[in-house]
């Protein structure tokens, strides 16, 4: 008989209540103990959660066959990292990697240079360089202010004023009373039109692929069409691209550092030039 498998969840929100229940339902599983769980996570069988902050010591105490991290937060201060070095089997991309979701620019800057097609964009350093850069920016193209950090999903601004834009800029990086706070900014150009996500674990060498998600800023009545299966690039090139249920990843793109792997999809990057 197989032996059962402790696993430690690091996560109090919607992702890791529904990882938690998920692995209360593997055979495999002795139990899941969650830091710093939920009421509604600590109702799910096989499971119990735990308050406590410092997840090294409480791996060193629970002594888990692995270790899922949620967060995105813990995930960039380096905690996979930090486990590993300890011994521990972690779920959960390193500070390096992690770099592509704690960092806008960072991503984008990977986005380049391995060529996977992405929205026009600019860096800034600092107030002043942003401020020139909007100034200056094609107001036609839209403005996508986007703080270079991580913000509970509060810094990205969407707006077609080189006002707001500016605005924005200013109170993400020098306005002391402004939430979210930034020393660098990215601004890109707006996309409008059908994005698909793809799903997929790794290890830097292999992926599964896990799902898909979809979602549209068009309006209700273009969404009742059928799906285009072809999107024409903005270097002219045209990509097949098939319905959800038999898609299609067009690029997989493997950097050159060993655990970074990011997966560059052509569905939206310039949906107002699709053709059928």
């Amino acid at each position: 008989m197989p032996h059962k498998k402790t696993v430690m969840l690091i996560g109090s929100g919607g992702r890791e209540h529904a990882i938690a229940w998920k692995l209360s339902q593997s055979p495999l599983l002795e139990k899941t103990i969650v830091l710093p769980g939920s009421d509604g996570i600590a109702a799910l069988p096989k499971t119990s959660c735990k308050t406590e902050t410092d997840f090294l010591k409480a791996a060193q105490e629970i002594k888990p066959d692995l270790v899922i991290i949620g967060p995105e937060q813990p995930l960039a201060e380096g905690l996979t990292d930090l486990l590993e070095e300890n011994g521990f089997t972690v779920f959960g991309p390193t500070q390096a990697a992690a770099q592509l979701e704690s960092s806008k620019i960072f991503s984008k800057d990977f986005m380049r240079d391995e060529e996977i097609p992405t929205a026009r964009f600019a860096a800034c350093n600092d107030f002043d360089t942003a401020q020139d850069i909007i100034q200056n920016w094609d107001a036609s193209k839209g403005f996508v202010v986007k703080a270079d950090t991580l913000a509970a999903g509060k810094g990205v601004v969407v707006t077609d004023s080189r006002d707001e834009a500016l605005k924005t800029a200013k109170d993400f990086m020098v306005n002391p009373a402004c939430t979210v706070k930034t020393e660098r900014l990215l601004l890109e150009e707006k996309l409008t039109g059908k994005e698909v996500s793809a799903f997929a674990v790794c290890d830097g060498t292999d992926f599964l692929t896990l799902g898909y998600a979809y979602m549209s800023s068009l309006p209700l009545a273009e969404l009742a069409q059928p799906h285009l299966d072809r999107v024409t690039l903005d270097t002219g090139e045209s990509s097949s691209v098939a319905v959800l249920d038999n898609f299609d990843i067009t690029y997989i793109t493997r950097s050159r550092s060993k655990r970074l792997l990011m997966f560059g999809i052509h569905v939206g990057t310039r949906l107002p030039a699709c053709t059928t």
